[in-house]
C-alpha cells in the first residue's frame, strides 16, 4: 500500500480535520453550515476524511451541460454537487485543502480535483506536524470484521469494476448508485443502528499506526467523535459526521493546534 507523506510547513499552527459530511441535496442545512464554516473557517491548512458527498458517480457530474438533460429529480444533486465543488475552489485560493475519498465517494476524480482546487491523498496519509507523526484515514478498511462489506469493498475499488460503471450513462450511474444507498440504509436499520457504521478493528488500526510509526491516527467512516487510546500510547480520534437537519444539529472539526505540548480538541461548527 502507496502511504502519502505531508511534512507540515513550519507556520502551520492551526490544522482542522473533518469527515462523513455526506452532502447531498437533501441536506440544505448541512450544506449551509459547511459552506459558512469553509468561509469563515482560519485554520492553516484543511483535511477532509472521506463521504464529504453521499455518492459521487463520476466527474462528468461537474458538466453543466450533460446535468442539464438529467430528470429534475436528479438534477438537483448534479447542481448541489457543483456549486459545493465551486465553494471549495474558493477556500483552496486561501488554504490547502486536502481530501481523502471514502465509501460513498471512492469515484472522485481528476476532473473534480482540478476544478476544485482540492489536494487528493490516499487510502493512508502520514502528516509529520510538530514533532508528531498523525495517521489519516477515511477508516472503512479497518472494519475488518464486516466480511461482507470488505468484500462488496474490493469489488467497486477495482479498476474493472469502476470502468464498467462510468462507461454507463450519467442518469444510469445516479439511479443505480442511489438504489445501492437505499439498499446500504436498509442493511444498517436491520443492524439496529442507522448513524454509527460498524466499528473498526482495534487491532487492524493499531498495525497500521505502528507500521507507520504514528503517534496518534485520525479517521471518519464510523461516525463516534469519540477519543480512544490505545496500546503503547497511539491514540485514536474519530471524527464525527456532520448531519445539521437532525436536532440537536451535528457539525464539528477536530482541531490541531501547535502549542507546547501540541494539543487537539474537538470544535463544534457554528453558523
Amino acid at each position: 500500500m502507496t502511504t502519502h507523506t505531508i511534512i507540515a510547513p513550519l507556520d502551520w499552527a492551526t490544522v482542522d480535520m473533518a469527515s462523513d459530511l455526506h452532502l447531498q441535496a437533501s441536506t440544505a442545512h448541512t450544506v449551509a453550515a459547511w459552506h459558512h464554516y469553509l468561509a469563515h473557517a482560519e485554520c492553516d491548512a484543511l483535511f477532509i476524511l472521506g463521504d464529504f458527498f453521499e455518492l459521487w458517480v463520476g466527474d462528468d457530474v461537474l458538466d453543466t451541460t450533460l446535468s442539464a438533460a438529467l430528470p429534475p429529480a436528479l438534477q438537483a444533486n448534479a447542481k448541489l454537487w457543483q456549486l459545493c465543488t465551486a465553494k471549495l475552489k474558493a477556500a483552496s485560493n486561501r488554504m490547502p485543502i486536502y481530501m481523502v475519498v471514502g465509501n460513498r465517494d471512492f469515484l472522485l476524480g481528476p476532473a473534480f480535483y482540478a476544478a476544485s482546487g482540492i489536494q487528493p491523498l490516499g487510502q493512508e496519509t502520514l502528516l509529520n506536524w510538530h514533532s508528531r507523526r498523525y495517521l489519516l484515514a477515511h477508516g472503512d478498511q479497518w472494519c475488518t470484521d464486516d466480511l461482507a462489506y470488505q468484500a462488496f469493498r474490493a469489488q467497486v475499488r477495482s479498476p474493472e469494476w469502476q470502468q464498467g460503471f462510468l462507461a454507463q450513462p450519467l442518469e444510469q450511474r445516479l439511479q443505480q448508485a442511489m438504489a445501492m444507498r437505499s439498499q446500504s440504509s436498509q442493511r444498517m436499520q436491520h443492524m439496529g443502528n442507522l448513524n454509527q457504521l460498524p466499528d473498526v478493528s482495534s487491532a487492524a488500526v493499531l498495525a497500521s499506526a505502528q507500521r507507520h510509526e504514528a503517534h496518534s491516527v485520525i479517521h471518519g467512516h464510523t461516525h463516534t467523535g469519540q477519543d480512544h487510546a490505545l496500546s503503547n500510547g497511539v491514540h485514536r480520534h474519530v471524527l464525527s459526521d456532520w448531519d445539521c437537519e437532525t436536532k440537536p444539529p451535528r457539525a464539528q472539526v477536530l482541531r490541531l493546534q501547535r502549542t507546547s505540548p501540541s494539543t487537539t480538541q474537538r470544535v463544534v461548527v457554528t453558523s
